[in-house]
């Protein structure tokens, strides 16, 4: 499909050299050079190939092998910022120094398409990733003007309010498709709601999960981790109770079963201080403990006694529906898991 564009044929960093390229720099022969030309169909042949290559880079953006999103996104701007450099420069040389072009005269190239596409490149390349400071340190490394730091830095911001008022950037939309459990920043939940809400209703039930502190034989661990994909199992001190001495991950579970034995000691994989929090304990609170101590799950309790677990992918959840409910928006940071079960507990 790029062999159909003469602009895409060689390779994206040759192509941006020769967008970003001034036209007395252009070698002879150079089959580019058509980027100086003053043909009328020069700017349409750059706004095909720049959409070309936007499908294209869409397309292969979330491939199992993606083809990149920085040099293309470059490139694309490039494209644009060209033609738009081009079509200015056709318009000044049409209009000779009157009205907006008067301060043009007497100077030589009072347009230069190249500066155009690299403007370009970075508003393109903003709206994508949404970088700012970084991203006009980027291009300012690229070319070394100095003088188009001011322009850069106009496009950049300006690509990134625009975008922000439409959509989120290409990364927090992976992480919405890809469902990943990512607490940016505080959401400050619009409910009254307590942790004991936050517990699923389709949660297995803890006497499925609970296992007593005394050793345990190879294929009771065998058999329960055949029996449940849950991620981890509360720790308790005897049959029958539901005090909590501590938590125990699938990951060491399964370490200690694969190394052979009659018996298995919790001891060695056992985290002896999950953290934990009243049933009472507001939404608010819960969430700057995951937020602050990055956490991955807590327990839930009632005088002592377990009432069930929470992962962050319940909180989430759980803060975008809050948001629904109430009409808030929801903040593009934190994207509600997709496809979740408790199988990722």
């Amino acid at each position: 499909l790029h062999w159909g564009s003469a602009y895409l044929r060689g390779s994206s960093t040759s192509l941006l050299g020769a967008l970003f390229a001034d036209c007395a720099n252009f070698p002879a022969g150079e089959v580019r050079g058509a980027l100086c030309s003053d043909a009328e169909h020069v700017t349409t042949e750059l706004l095909v190939a720049a959409l070309l290559h936007l499908l294209l880079t869409a397309w292969t953006s979330t491939a199992p092998v993606p083809g990149g999103l920085l040099i293309p996104s470059l490139a694309i701007g490039g494209l644009m910022g060209r033609a738009a450099g081009l079509t200015l420069q056709k318009y000044a040389a049409a209009s000779g120094d009157q009205g907006f072009f008067a301060q043009c005269a007497g100077v030589s190239q009072c347009i230069t398409p190249g500066v155009y596409a690299i403007v370009g490149a970075a508003s393109v390349l903003g709206g994508v990733t949404r970088m700012t400071v970084s991203l006009v340190v980027i291009i300012f490394e690229i070319t070394g003007g100095l003088e188009y730091i001011l322009p850069v830095m106009g496009a950049v911001m300006l690509s990134k309010w625009v975008g922000d008022a439409f959509t989120h950037s290409v990364y927090h939309v992976a992480i919405e498709i890809k469902g990943y459990p990512y607490l940016e920043k505080l959401e400050h939940a619009p409910t009254d709601a307590v942790a004991r809400d936050l517990i699923p209703h389709d949660a297995p039930p803890l006497e499925t999960l609970f296992l007593v502190r005394a050793a345990h034989s190879t294929l009771d661990i065998r058999q329960l981790l055949a029996r449940t994909s849950c991620q981890g199992f509360p720790v308790i001190p005897a049959p029958g109770s539901a005090r909590v001495v501590g938590y125990v991950p699938r990951v060491a579970l399964q370490r200690m079963a694969a190394q052979g034995g009659e018996e298995v000691d919790l001891a060695p994989g056992l985290d002896a201080a999950p953290v934990q929090v009243d049933e009472a304990t507001c939404v608010d609170r819960v969430e700057e403990m995951f937020y602050l101590l990055g956490l991955r799950y807590l327990l839930v309790t009632s005088n002592g006694g377990l009432l069930g677990i929470v992962t962050k992918k319940d909180l989430l959840r759980f803060l975008r529906k809050a948001a629904l409910d109430t009409g808030a928006t929801a903040s593009p940071s934190s994207p509600a898991p997709a496809g979740f079960t408790r199988d990722d507990l």
